[in-house]
């Protein structure tokens, strides 16, 4: 009898031939392996990330890797445990950027970051010029 963490025989021999068949360069035996694993590795993405788009991501990038990597891995093993590994160590690495990234909040006084320099030089030139020129209206003008 099979344990929970090993395939069944049979589904084991089937991931060997579709990885005979991916290292062969059959790109259809590659989209079955992505549909057999696809929905967990999103569950587990979301559950390492907690943004949508960031685990989706993460996904894509882990097929690849394992894609990429297919030719160290070993088919006497299940291909799952080989290809979650993959992922959570790619999703471990991304968090462990986004703290490295992430850093104090800038202060307010330095302005709008979406206001070039020359830009904010002008602005400031054109305010001077409007409040001179309000300073030569008179009261009821102003207003």
């Amino acid at each position: 009898m099979a344990s929970a963490q090993e395939p069944p025989a049979s589904a084991a021999g089937d991931e060997r031939e579709l990885v005979e068949r991916v290292r062969g360069g059959d790109t259809e035996a590659f989209g079955e392996l992505v549909r057999r694993y696809e929905r967990r590795a999103h569950a587990i993405a979301w559950r390492l990330l907690g943004v949508r788009e960031d685990a989706e991501d993460l996904v894509q990038d882990a097929f690849i890797a394992a894609l990429d990597k297919l030719d160290s891995f070993d088919e006497r093993r299940p291909f799952g445990p080989w290809f979650f590994r993959i992922l959570v160590n790619r999703g471990t690495s991304r968090i462990r950027s986004r703290r490295v990234r992430a850093g104090e909040p800038l202060p307010e006084s330095l302005g709008d970051p979406a206001v070039l320099p020359d830009r904010a030089v002008e602005q400031q030139e054109l305010a001077g010029r409007v409040h001179a020129a309000l300073a030569e209206l008179s009261d009821r003008q102003r207003l």
